[in-house]
């Protein structure tokens, strides 16, 4: 199995590059790399978010690290299909391409971090405990909701009128 050690990131990119390169969708790339954690270790700083973010840029799914040998750790990376995207369903009708049976709709917004930060973020600025109406255009499941239901009192939340649209028939 690959070891870096020293490598700059553009090394273990290329490398990653590489290797994805020639590998079918949903296969497994594996390397080792120093463990973050040692606090002694002379070996650059790589936090399991820097990883994270190369397996976002390259088009794959971060596995769940494993120990390795003598203070290192393996990064496995799953090699996504990008034709198997929402963004190019073509077996779906333009309307429903976000409907329920779409593979957007298994997305799950609110459990991921990035948009809840930025949703509360965008929320607390406009100051949403004190409207009276919330207009959602392009609703889907209305996880939108579903968040502003959460962070709000029960009666500042009932007080306020949802109205919810979508250009796809099913999520309405």
């Amino acid at each position: 199995m690959k070891r870096f050690e020293y490598e700059s990131m553009l090394e273990i990119v290329e490398w990653c590059e590489d290797e994805l390169s020639k590998l079918n969708s949903y296969a497994i790339v594996a390397f080792q790399v120093p463990d973050a954690d040692i606090s002694n270790s002379s070996y650059p700083y790589r936090s399991f978010k820097v990883w994270g973010d190369l397996a976002t840029l390259l088009f794959c799914r971060m596995l769940t690290p494993h120990t390795g040998s003598n203070g290192y750790i393996v990064i496995r990376f799953q090699k996504l299909d990008r034709e198997n995207s929402f963004h190019i369903d073509n077996q779906i009708d333009d309307n429903e391409r976000y409907g329920i049976g779409s593979k957007f709709a298994e997305i799950e917004k609110n459990n991921q971090p990035t948009f809840l930060w930025a949703y509360r973020e965008a929320l607390h600025n406009v100051k949403i405990a004190h409207k009276k109406q919330v207009l959602n255009l392009g609703i889907n499941s209305g996880d939108e909701f579903e968040f502003i239901r959460d962070i709000l009192p029960r009666n500042t939340y009932k007080s306020i009128q949802f109205i919810g649209v979508d250009y796809s028939k099913s999520v309405i």
